[in-house]
């Protein structure tokens, strides 16, 4: 493979658009799934100290 062909192919560069664009959807979910949690955690808290004696 000569240096021209290698400066011209893409695949490398696709590959790369590819593994950015899946870092960045699990970078979403993690900070979606934290909020989510947190909330969550936060209702059942206030739920158990309705309970408590």
């Amino acid at each position: 493979m000569a240096i021209s062909d290698f400066a011209g192919d893409a695949r490398g560069a696709t590959a790369i658009e590819y593994g950015l664009v899946v870092s960045l959807i699990s970078l979403t979910i993690v900070v979606w799934a934290t909020q989510i949690g947190q909330s969550v955690l936060g209702f059942f808290q206030k739920a158990a100290a309705g309970l408590g004696p």
